[in-house]
């Protein structure tokens, strides 16, 4: 998707706060309660890129509870038109990822990849983009001090 037809809730993702703050700093951020791998944050270029490898490879896959198109409000899947991939699992075969779901506008919403949940629903809520993208600014902020 193009930067330019991006929700103006995710402008957090061009601003210099926005950082990769280590493993353990986005486990604690995404919530200890998921059985997540060593995750990285992603840059623009980065989020554009692995989109691009999920769309080639990963969204027909059902395991992968995604979907190309628009996809409604219940339903559970990732739609990659209205989402954003801003996270992603460091060690390649771990494939958990992290999204911006930005299908309702500017109400987006941070999903995790949970392999321990059932299809469809691995796609879990953890928090607003807002919330999550301040937590990473904050962090950032307090290595800077």
């Amino acid at each position: 998707m193009p930067i330019d037809r991006l929700p103006a809730a995710l402008a957090p993702i061009h601003g210099a706060a926005w950082r990769d703050p280590g493993p353990d700093a986005l486990r604690d951020i995404l919530g200890r309660q998921w059985n997540l791998p060593d995750l990285e944050l992603f840059d623009f270029p980065r989020m554009q890129a692995v989109a691009g490898a999920l769309d080639a490879g990963y969204v027909d896959l059902p395991q992968f509870c995604m979907t190309r198109g628009p996809a409604s409000d219940s339903d559970p899947r990732l739609s990659l038109a209205s989402a954003l991939i801003i996270a992603g699992s460091k060690v390649p075969g771990d494939d958990v990822f992290v999204a911006a779901d930005f299908r309702r506008g500017d109400e987006v919403s941070v999903r995790v990849f949970d392999w321990d949940s059932e299809m469809p629903n691995r796609w879990r809520h953890v928090s607003s983009f807002t919330e999550f993208a301040t937590e990473i600014a904050r962090r950032a902020s307090a290595r800077d001090s």
